[in-house]
Parts: C-alpha cells; structure tokens; sequence
C-alpha cells in the first residue's frame, strides 16, 4: 500500500473518530474500536482492490502493446512482398534510373509508363489495405504518387526524413511518418541500378489498414489521433480539413475519413453504441489529461451505465522515424476479468457494511457533508445570477493555463465583451429586464464556446472568454460568430422582448505576456470597439 493511500486511511479514520466521540458521550471506546476496525478493514480491501486493478491494466498495457507491433510486422512483411515481388524488377529500376538523369519535359512520359506499369498492382495493393505507393529521384524529389499523380515534383527533404535516411544510408526504413498528403505506417526502400543509387519507393499503410487487420485478429473498438502540432507542422491548409477534433483531448485531431469508417462498423462491433462512446471520450478527458501531456501508455477501465459493461481502454504513444511521439493508437474492448474484480470488491465491502450498521450512518454522513462541500464549491467557482465562471475562477484557470501556454509554446486568446448601452436596458426595462438580459447573452456564450473554452461573467454587463488553441485570427472568427448570435437573440421580458448588441476585444498571448497584460490588451480592443461605434470586434 503506498503513502497516499495510507494518509487518506488515516484521515478518514481521525474524522469518523472524532464524529463518534463528539456525537454523543454514552459512546463508548468498544463502539469506537469496533467502527473503526471495520472502516480500516475496508479501506484496506479498497487499496488492494485498486492495486490489483492498476496491476492488470498494466498487464493489459503490454499485451496491447505487443499486439500492436505483431500487426506492424504483418504489414511490412506485406510491404517487403510487394517491393521484392512487383517493384524491384529490372524494367521499373530501368525507368528511375532514366528518370533521375531525364529532364523535366522528358520525365512526364516516364512517369506515365510507370504509371501504366503498376496501376493494375496498386489497385490490387488498395485493395488489400495499402493506401500509398510513391516514388522518389535521389535527392528526395517527388516522381509519382500513385494516390495523387497530379501532384509531383515538390522537395520532400523538410518534411520526410524517412527518404533522407534512405538516400543518406541506402538501407530500408520503417515508422509512423507525417506526410504533406498523408499520414501512416511507412516502408521506404532503396532503388539501385548495380551501385548506383536511382530512387527511393515509399510502401504505405494508412490507419484504416492498420485497423481492418487489428480487428480481425483482436475485437475491439480502434482510433488514431494525431497531436495537432505534427498535423499543422506538415500538412497544408487545404489538407487540414481533412481533420476533427477529439473528445477525449484539445490537443487531438482525428482523420473524418477514418472517424466515418469507425461510425460505420460500429453496430457490427456490438461493443457500445457511438453515443456511449464519444460521452465516453467526453467523460475521460481529465482522467487521462496529463497522462496523455507525458506521452505515457496507459490502460484505464470505465463502467458503461446502463449497459453494466466495464470497458478498457488503451493509449498507446506512436512515435514516428524520429523517436517524436505524435500520435495515439486507442483501443477499447469490454473486459470480464476488470468486472470480475469489482463484482468481488463490492461482495466484500457489503459483508463489511454487513457488520456494523454505524459504519452505514458515518457513509451517509460522509456523503452528505460531501456534498454540502461540492455546492458550497460551486457557488464560490461561479456567478450567481448567470451561472458562468465567477472573476477569481476565470483567474485562477487562466494562471493555470498560462503556465501551460508557456511551457508547450500552445495558442492562447481572449476575448473580452460588454453589452451596449447596458444602462438604457436598466431604466427602460426596469432591474429585473437586466438581469434577463444578463442571463440571455451568458447562455448565448455557453451555446456558442467550444468545450475546451471557458466563459465568465468579469463583472456588471462585462464578460470574458479564454480559448486555449485558439490563434488570434480563430478568436476573432469565433467573436464575431458569438456578436452576431447575440444580435439575433431575443431575450423576453414579461410581454416586452428586448434585443441588445456587444462589443468584443480580441487578444492574443504573445510570448512572455503575463495575466494582466493579455487581460490590458483585451480591455483596450474593447474600448476600441466602442469608440468605433459598438457592436463590433476589434482584435488589440
């Protein structure tokens, strides 16, 4: 048993002693011992029970792991099958040898015979589950990709260090690598003519493949995310469409081919239906938040309501040819053994309850003061009237996330906004219309943030919302979405409907900057807007 789970048996024990003897003086020091034997006994089941449950995830950890590279093996031995029986052949290393030393007008009919060429054999190789053949002159320049042949010529040495490692070494490479176009499990070999080196080949799989495979030999649910820094870091603009954001993390984008493909086999899975699974994902964000900040693999086990399933998931970090983690492989696959485990916890802890029925009255107890504490929270985290976060919790999550920002060099902006003309709202419409008002423009706010944002009422008719990833470009889009929403609402007052306008400022975090800073910079776009006439966003 380790020291924190000794030091929360000690303070449960102190304050269910001193209950006992405060309570009521005909206590008597038999009672006392007999409760607390009984809660000891059963904290101490408690602790074993999460020992032995974290030990099995562990366990479950590895076997993932293990399973993974088994199915990474798979597919380059597949890979190295391709490339030994349909590309290494004297013809196709007859046309990048003359490509590499062709000039540019006389590479396009050599691209087009090694199109034709092995068109028929990449249609096979899409087929069973390979997403990229693709061709490079020595130096790392694009020949021929097979997935998008209109697009060739570029310099791949910034963005592919796996065909640097190549041309630098002549060996065969394999990883996980991002790509401008594509990202996956990569295979790239050498092209030799005799001695000379002539091109390299890059074999690929994407997720999807990987995926197929994996469910065929181990059931369960699977997903690939990718940290938002390798994506912008590679990808264009026009190819970071292609892209969503994770549930279970901010810092997660998910492949929408991949996610439509997963949406579509998930009833065949019969493992949880896909509105479990993204409140799932939704409800492990923290549980799982600075685990996944680490870069760590890790099992943690959930109960499904209503379905009494215990489901495991698993993170397990992709590191690409670098040694970069940049992905998460994430599997999720029902577990009897973890339900077997809480099915005799439980049995054992209602034979303790059994024993004594004190040990019932101090739970009760517990639970109730529990959640006196859990309200008292909440109202001193926030605003009263508009039920958003209150000025000293914005503050102390924005510290927080500052300190954050600065150390992974994150995006981060704010938005400050006031109602127009708040006071004409007060003498027309009486206190009362106000504070409707205040109360519209503050569910306005919670229906438009995104949910990593976070919304509070700063004071008065005056509000603030933090955007964690936000740029300060995306913060202004998002302001000008929410002024607009606000314009178009109506706010009912009695028979009356009142209609107001805001102001924003915008900022962003630049390097450095402390709270007060990026709060100033906020205000001053704020006061801006209205000196340019209100109902506007003005970015400071």
């Amino acid at each position: 048993m380790d020291a924190t789970v000794g030091g929360r048996i000690l303070l449960k024990l102190k304050s269910i002693v001193l209950f006992c003897w405060s309570s009521s003086k005909t206590y008597s020091l038999f009672f006392v011992t007999i409760v607390v034997s009984s809660v000891a006994l059963s904290l101490l089941i408690t602790a074993l029970h999460h020992q032995r449950e974290r030990e099995y995830l562990n366990q479950i950890t590895q076997q993932q792991h293990i399973q993974l590279k088994s199915i990474l093996f798979t597919l380059e031995n597949t890979a190295d099958i391709v490339f030994e029986n349909v590309i290494n052949q004297p013809d196709i290393i007859d046309l990048m040898a003359r490509a590499s030393r062709a000039s540019e007008s006389e590479r396009g009919a050599l691209r087009t015979r090694l199109f034709e060429r092995l068109a028929p054999a990449y249609q096979l190789m899409e087929a069973r589950g390979g997403r990229l053949l693709h061709f490079h002159l020595p130096g790392g320049i694009s020949f021929l990709r097979f997935h998008r042949t209109d697009v060739y010529g570029d310099d791949l040495t910034e963005v592919r260090p796996s065909i640097n490692q190549v041309n630098e070494s002549g060996d065969v490479v394999r990883g996980f690598e991002e790509g401008r176009v594509f990202q996956g499990f990569r295979n790239v070999y050498p092209l030799r003519q005799g001695d000379e080196l002539v091109g390299t080949v890059d074999i690929s799989y994407s997720f999807l493949a990987l995926r197929d495979l994996a469910v065929r030999l181990f059931p369960a649910i699977y997903t690939l995310m990718y940290h938002k820094e390798s994506v912008a870091r590679v990808a264009g603009e026009e190819d970071q469409g292609r892209y969503r954001q994770c549930r279970v993390s901010p810092f997660y984008l998910k492949e929408q081919e991949a996610v439509a493909h997963i949406k579509a086999e998930l009833p065949g899975l019969n493992i949880v239906s896909l509105e479990t699974l993204q409140q799932l994902n939704s409800d492990l964000r923290e549980q799982v938040a600075e685990r996944m900040e680490a870069r760590a693999e890790f099992s943690v086990s959930r109960l499904i309501p209503g379905d009494h399933k215990i489901l495991v998931v698993t993170f397990l970090p992709i590191r690409n040819i670098q040694g970069d983690a940049v992905a998460y492989f994430v599997s999720y696959r029902p577990d009897r053994n973890v339900a077997d485990y809480n099915r005799r916890y439980h049995q054992m802890r209602r034979v303790i309850v059994a024993l004594t029925l004190i040990f019932f009255f101090s739970g009760l107890l517990y639970y109730r003061q529990t959640l006196h504490k859990e309200k008292y929270q909440a109202l001193a985290t926030s605003d009263r009237l508009t039920r958003l976060a209150n000025r000293l919790h914005f503050d102390l999550v924005l510290d927080q996330i500052l300190r954050q920002v600065r150390r992974g060099e994150q995006s981060l902006s704010l938005l400050m906004l006031d109602i127009d003309n708040f006071k004409q709202v007060n003498d027309v419409y009486g206190h009362d219309g106000g504070d409707r008002v205040l109360v519209s423009v503050a569910g306005v706010l919670r229906g438009t943030v995104r949910e990593q944002d976070l919304a509070a009422r700063w004071g008065g008719e005056e509000f603030v919302v933090l955007l964690p990833g936000a740029s300060g470009e995306e913060a202004g889009r998002v302001a000008e979405k929410i002024r607009q929403a606000i314009a178009d609402h109506e706010t009912v007052s009695g028979s009356q409907m009142i209609q107001v306008t805001c102001s924003f400022g915008v900022a962003e975090y630049g390097k450095g900057m402390t709270a007060e800073e990026l709060l100033k910079r906020a205000d001053q776009g704020l006061y801006l807007a209205k000196e340019r006439g209100k109902n506007c966003v003005v970015r400071s």
